[in-house]
Formats: C-alpha cells, structure tokens, sequence
C-alpha cells in the first residue's frame, strides 16, 4: 500500500500541470538545490474591526524527501512566485 502511495505522490509532483521547479534555499542562503513544489494561493479573509480584508496568501507543498530539515526562514523560489521566507512551517522543530 505505501508504495502505490509514493508512487501516486511522484506522479502528483511529476506532473506539469500540478508542480513545477523551484530552487529551495536552507535558512534562506546559498545556492540551494533543486525540488518540485505544488503552489497553492487561496486568500484569506481577515476580520478588521467591523469590516473584513481578503489577503492574498501563497502556500507551497514540498516533497519531504526533498528537503530534510524544513525551517522558519528558508526560502524559495521558482519562475512564477518570487522568493518567500515562511513565517512557519510544519516541521517538529518549527
């Protein structure tokens, strides 16, 4: 069963249409490596006051195997996003 899962997630980021290339830079530095993400935007309304804001957000799906050690302020960047520090990440140690 995991490896028909695994195999499913490598078509999912495998696909052009779904993924595309980004550079990935540990503590946001250096010449980083290679990864495929899957870039997500969905907007989030915000309360203000009595009014309500939508802010424009962008969320990136990376491949654990990828990256080992995901962590608050590593950056990345592809030809469609610009570079982005996450505030947080889903890491233990984030």
């Amino acid at each position: 069963m995991q490896a028909a899962f695994g195999a499913a997630i490598d078509a999912i980021f495998r696909d052009a249409n779904v993924a595309e290339d980004a550079i990935w830079r540990a503590g946001g530095a250096g010449d980083g490596i290679a990864v495929r993400v899957i870039r997500k935007s969905p907007d989030e309304v915000v309360g203000f006051g009595s009014s309500r804001a939508v802010m424009a957000t962008v969320l990136i799906d990376v491949r654990a195997l990828e990256i080992a050690s995901p962590a608050s302020g590593d950056t990345g960047i592809s030809g469609r996003w610009p570079t982005s520090s996450p505030s947080s990440c889903n890491a233990p140690d984030c």
